[in-house]
Parts: C-alpha cells; structure tokens; sequence
C-alpha cells in the first residue's frame, strides 16, 4: 500500500486553499451559486438570496466587511449550525415572500430563526401566520392530520403486501402451489357469514 505522508504545513495549506475567505466572497458575483452545509445537510442557492435583507445577520455572515464570517466544512462549504429544517423554510420566504408552512411548530421554529438571522419581516409573517391558524385550528390542523393519516394507512398497506408476500413465498415452497390457492369458497363463506350447499355454491343466510 502506498503510504502518504503530510505536514501539519501542507495541511492547513491545502485547507485553506479549499476555504472561501473574504476576498472570494468579495469578489462573489450576486448570481453565482453558493454551497452551503446546514447542520449536515447541503443546500446551494444564489449569492443574492444570501445578502438579499442587507441588514441582517445572515448577510453579515457573507458581508467580506464582516469580523465574524462564516465557517467552512472541510470541503469549502459555508457551515451553519442551524436545524435544516427550518432554514430550507426560511429560503423559501426569501425567494417568494411567502410563508408556505401552515404548521404550527414549524411557524415557532420560523419565529425563533428568523430572529437569531434578523430576517424581521419574516418574524412578522411567521407571527401572522400563527395567529391566523390559530384563530382557525381545524382548518389546517384537519389538512395536517390528515396527511398523516394517509402517510401512516400507507405504510400499514405497505407493511400487509409485505406479509402477504411472505406467506405466499412460504406456502409456494411448501405445497409448490401459492397462497391464494387455499382461498377456498368454504373459506370465502365463512368469512362473509353465507352458507354454502352441497353444489359447492355459496348462498345467502335470509
């Protein structure tokens, strides 16, 4: 095996030729793409949506006039310590100026970052919001829920194909026939209450 060998030197070196500094933010074009890591997931979006509020902290942090600068990854990506969650919400309002989420505990989260990034606009609407779904609970808790619902009756029918595909592999490999050749009309009668006759025929009980 070849054996690789580097200096603290050549290191810090090599980091610093893959860390954007103050003259690459600089020198930044307000079309130009950004790279950026939040709390682990990546997210790439223009220059200008970044700067877009000009007296907020989040252009601070890309401002080359700023002291406190935005950390990088060890593979050049703007780092922010931030839940990705909420932050993908927040490029959202920046690009179309509107709130989009309905939910509640999201629209707390928006208020909360949208302060730390000093985004006031947006800490207005997200409050806006809250208070119109609030006023109006079963409106869009109704629409939440059931997408939930949907989501969990999914994966429920999911996980019976599943089962129904198991014992039908089980019952193949032990009759050499499938499962559905043992849905028998006796087993079909019996569990739709009908009787059946001596013809094999099922009958309704009257």
């Amino acid at each position: 095996l070849l054996s690789l060998s580097i200096s603290s030197v050549e290191l810090v070196h090599l980091l610093m030729a893959r860390t954007p500094t103050h003259a690459t933010i600089a020198a930044m074009d307000e079309e130009e793409l950004v790279t950026l890591n939040v709390g682990g997931h990546i997210f790439m979006c223009s220059y200008h949506l970044l700067i877009k509020v000009p007296d907020s902290m989040l252009a601070s942090l890309f401002s080359p006039q700023h002291k406190y600068r935005c950390r990088v990854d060890l593979d050049g990506c703007f780092f922010l310590d931030r839940d990705p969650d909420v932050f993908k919400e927040m490029l959202a309002y920046l690009r179309d100026g509107v709130v989009l989420t309905h939910d509640i505990r999201m629209l707390h989260a928006l208020i909360v970052e949208s302060s730390y990034f000093q985004l006031d606009e947006l800490t207005e609407k997200a409050v806006e919001m809250l208070l119109e779904v609030e006023r109006q609970p079963y409106q869009y808790r109704e629409i939440v829920d059931l997408r939930a619902e949907v989501h969990d009756m999914k994966k429920e029918l999911q996980h019976i194909r599943n089962t129904l595909h198991s014992l039908s592999s089980q019952q193949s490999h032990s009759t050499g026939s499938s499962l559905y050749t043992v849905v028998t009309p006796s087993v079909i009668a019996a569990s739709s209450g009908e009787s059946l006759g001596e013809d094999n025929h099922m009958y309704m009980d009257m």
